[in-house]
């Protein structure tokens, strides 16, 4: 794996079939755009990656669409997408509607020096 996680995607040597997006992934999208994010479809990658990149106030996001009107059979994580997000280092999410995606935009508009200070008042920093 490219980012050195210890799991293994599928076999490489398959051939790989053409890459649907779910179909709320648009509103998703606009969603995020609207919030004033920039997003990057990375959708077309397969073996597990995410399907977008998200950039806002400073911050990187991976986004995995799902989409909530499918029965949860349809909605739960591939298994190249569960190995995939094991063993990513960063931040990644699923998102399943655009609602959910203001929402998780909001988690990430805390300025990173607030966040910190916020950590170090409430004692979730340890002290050195």
């Amino acid at each position: 794996m490219g980012f050195g996680g210890n799991r293994k995607l599928s076999d490489p040597a398959k051939p790989m079939r053409a890459h649907r997006t779910d179909s709320n992934q648009s509103a998703i999208i606009d969603a995020f755009r609207a919030c004033g994010a920039t997003v990057q479809s990375l959708h077309s990658i397969g073996k597990g990656c995410p399907d977008l990149l998200i950039g806002y106030g400073g911050h990187n996001l991976l986004i995995e669409v799902k989409n909530e009107n499918n029965p949860p059979s349809k909605r739960s994580l591939t298994p190249d997408q569960i190995v995939w997000h094991e063993n990513w280092r960063g931040r990644v999410a699923v998102v399943q509607s655009p609602q959910a995606a203001v929402a998780i935009l909001e988690l990430l508009a805390v300025p990173l020096t607030d966040w910190i200070e916020s950590r170090k008042a409430s004692r979730w920093v340890a002290s050195g």
